[in-house]
């Protein structure tokens, strides 16, 4: 019976580690405030380019707006990334920490949703459908160690085959 137990616990132990690794709980980076799936693409998109982390950034836009400067120019998005870094680094020095507070939002209607979709193919020569989208204004407290600051934008956000993305047009 005993070993029947010890892997009855076994089981409850590895499944308790499962949870915490899938949904960031224990890790010392992972937010403390709590975000929809849209508003988290923003601060995942901010928190990207402050640590100069391309691939992360890259993940918050459709890959059909990836693909036009990766095409024209490779490595465009490693760059953009590493000197928006730099820029907060000059301006704010290092061990830079953001926070979100999102100030309001607008969902956007399916015409507004339509003009985003044509302002897509006519900037990048790329067709999209977006199902759902957000106007979120969003306030950044920024601290480094030279400086710190607060900052408001505005970001669009929309949905593109069920994963949201920062639209930037």
């Amino acid at each position: 019976m005993k070993p029947k137990l010890l892997k009855i616990c076994l089981i409850i132990a590895m499944t308790f580690i499962a949870l915490m690794m899938f949904t960031g709980c224990g890790d010392e980076d992972s937010s403390k405030e709590d975000f929809n799936e849209y508003q988290q693409v923003v601060v995942n998109y901010f928190k990207a380019f402050s640590k100069g982390d391309a691939e992360s950034y890259m993940e918050c836009m459709p890959p059909q707006m990836i693909n036009y400067y990766d095409i024209e120019e490779p490595g465009f998005y490693k760059n953009l990334v590493e000197d928006m870094s730099k820029g907060l680094q000059e301006k704010y020095g290092d061990d830079i920490k953001m926070s979100f507070e999102f100030k309001d939002e607008k969902k956007y209607s399916d015409d507004e949703l339509k003009s985003l979709e044509a302002q897509v193919l006519e900037r990048y020569s790329k067709e999209i459908e977006f199902s759902q989208g957000y106007e979120l204004k969003v306030k950044m407290d920024i601290k480094g160690s030279d400086k710190e600051d607060t900052e408001t934008q505005v970001i669009k956000v929309c949905m593109v085959e069920y994963k949201w993305y920062v639209i930037d047009i």
